[in-house]
């Protein structure tokens, strides 16, 4: 049996930044506001109600970008109207209608306080950060979209990305907690198994071959070392700190680095799955010789 390559992978062009800023942002929002919802449940002062902007009004802004950065690349936002006509069958139009509603119960749930609000905001945020994994990992003939793991890999860098946006919107003078720093040590850990199995499990040869540069050290390095592993560091360095719910400076100083390098991390991970690994698969051609 031979096979013959007719066509070589050849990269997509239909999904560029804009598609990577959207997918970055709207994961960090709805996990922001995720986060959010999850601190004020448990009566979590630090770090939801210390924050310079509250992340009910913060979420929806930063998903709104998301969304805003797709309709330049459309070219005509005035017809965004059409990404809901088939929701029965599309992951996008699944994402926009999320995100419409996410963006406007969110800011109402900002200026009144009421359950109902908080509870459809919650579930909106949920299914759009759900959803922006679908949409990547059913878009077809791209090997390294088309894995399990994606869908899983977007919602756990969303969350990394949000608590990265949590520590850099708190107030540098506020006293910390220990129970929020495990919940951003659980993300960025959950965040980097993942993206370990998803780079290193066990796949075929068109797999390793699109995702070959995210293999590298220069990438390893940005996305693992310096988007986990450093902030897991540091992160725990807090935690175990003596003086970790008084507002030293080392922790503010702390927080940031580590909320940037996070943000960092999971922006860089969407980079490398939509642009350095969007491959489309090749086409090969089977044939059987008799002798």
């Amino acid at each position: 049996m031979a096979y013959l390559e007719i066509v070589p992978p050849l990269r997509q062009r239909s999904w560029g930044w804009p598609a990577v800023v959207n997918l970055t942002l709207g994961g960090t929002g709805s996990g922001l506001y995720l986060l959010g919802a999850f601190f004020t449940i448990l009566s979590q002062k630090w770090p939801a109600d210390v924050q310079f902007i509250s992340f009910q009004v913060l979420a929806p802004v930063v998903v709104c970008f998301g969304f805003l950065s797709l309709s330049m690349e459309a070219g005509k936002p005035l017809r965004a109207y059409r990404l809901f006509s088939n929701l029965s069958n599309s992951w996008m139009s699944i994402e926009s209608l999320a995100g419409a509603i996410f963006i406007i119960i969110a800011f109402i749930s900002h200026f009144y306080s009421s359950f109902v609000f908080t509870a459809i905001a919650v579930v909106a945020a949920l299914v759009l950060i759900i959803s922006q994994g679908f949409m990547v990992f059913r878009a077809t003939a791209v090997k390294a979209w088309n894995e399990w793991l994606v869908p899983v890999l977007f919602v756990t860098s969303g969350f990394m990305t949000a608590c990265g946006l949590f520590l850099l919107n708190t107030q540098s003078h506020s006293r910390m907690t220990k129970l929020p720093v495990v919940i951003f040590l659980i993300c960025t850990f959950f965040s980097l198994v993942v993206w370990l199995l998803y780079l290193f499990g066990r796949r075929g040869n068109d797999f390793k071959k699109a995702v070959n540069f995210l293999r590298r050290p220069v990438s390893l390095l940005l996305i693992v070392g310096i988007g986990h592993i450093i902030p897991l560091f540091l992160l725990f360095s807090i935690f175990l700190s003596t003086d970790v719910e008084n507002a030293s400076l080392l922790s503010a100083v702390l927080r940031l680095v580590s909320g940037l390098m996070l943000i960092v991390g999971g922006a860089s991970q969407k980079v490398g799955i939509i642009l350095a690994a969007g491959y489309y698969r090749g086409i090969v051609f089977e044939s059987t010789k008799e002798s």
